[in-house]
């Protein structure tokens, strides 16, 4: 699999998350509450992310600066794997934002920016918008 699938991949995900949570905007805190209460979950959203991250890592890192693919490719693993390590050892960080995040009833992200960067991410894998 190539870079630019993998861009395309993850374009699809965020463009198909956004969706959803615009759809249903509640839907994201209720979500992200019953994660953090039930603490096997809470570890398996961390876990996976950095799982993801790291093969992202290991197979594209060594050819970072072949293209600017590569590149994008590489730093969304090491975003993946920031955010793992991120919900790992800050727990009572993570939780914190996520009892905030109810309270005020907002989510951190827009979800129609979100759905922007899916959309462009998915024009990038697709070959429509260029990486020169």
């Amino acid at each position: 699999m190539d870079a630019l699938s993998v861009i395309f991949i993850g374009g699809v995900y965020l463009a198909a998350c956004a969706i959803k949570f615009i759809k249903e905007p509640g839907s994201l805190t209720e979500i992200m509450e019953s994660t953090v209460k039930n603490p096997a979950i809470s570890v398996i959203a961390a876990i996976l992310p950095l799982i993801l991250g790291l093969i992202i890592l290991g197979v594209f890192l060594p050819s970072y600066a072949v293209s600017h693919a590569d590149l994008l490719v590489t730093v969304l693993g090491a975003f993946l794997v920031v955010n793992g390590l991120f919900r790992l050892w800050a727990v009572k960080t993570w939780h914190a934002m996520i009892k905030r995040m109810k309270k005020r009833k907002l989510v951190h992200v827009p979800m129609v920016l979100l759905l922007i960067v899916g959309i462009v991410l998915m024009l990038i894998g697709a070959g429509t918008i260029p990486l020169s």
